[in-house]
């Protein structure tokens, strides 16, 4: 594995992100919207207010908000899927799992560098990051959830470690 950065969320972080997460999930409820995220096998509008939507969209915007802080850029949470930019000029993709895999899908833009953040509890390891134009590769072309969505899988290995480059 890479080297990777390590983040802590303080409490006042988590609580900050967890409010407006819940402010944010109010106001799809409202407006009858479903995010973008996740909707193989749930009922059309109904991802919102799943619990694993609940639980992705808290660990998305809690690696949204470590990047961030690491990299001193002013952010706060906005409704998912209204840009495909998370942090400054960055796409943040978060996994639960320590050696999880970015997930890319021929949908994402070319243009936008994507980092990768593994979470576990409060701790935030900003594992690498990859132009999605290169993680649009063959090789990483596969059906690793086996639900029937191929993706391009990245392994953590074939991800530039940090800090990122400087132009």
């Amino acid at each position: 594995m890479a080297p990777a950065l390590l983040v802590y969320l303080s409490d006042a972080d988590l609580a900050f992100v967890d409010r407006k997460v819940a402010t944010l999930i109010q106001n799809a409820q409202r407006r009858g919207q479903a995010s973008r995220y996740g909707q193989d096998g749930d009922t059309p509008g109904s991802y919102w207010f799943s619990a694993q939507a609940r639980k992705n969209n808290l660990v998305g915007f809690r690696a949204e908000c470590a990047v961030a802080k690491c990299l001193a850029i002013p952010w706060s949470p906005s409704d998912a899927g209204a840009t495909p930019i998370d942090v400054g000029p960055y796409q943040v993709r978060a996994t639960d799992a320590p050696d999880g895999h970015l997930i890319l899908h021929p949908s994402d833009p070319d243009v936008v560098t994507i980092l990768v953040v593994a979470v576990t509890v409060a701790k935030y390891r900003l594992v690498g990051w990859i132009d999605a134009q290169d993680g649009k590769n063959g090789r990483y072309w596969k059906d690793l959830a086996r639900n029937g969505r191929p993706a391009f899988f990245v392994p953590q290995s074939d991800l530039h470690p940090f800090p990122l480059p400087t132009f």
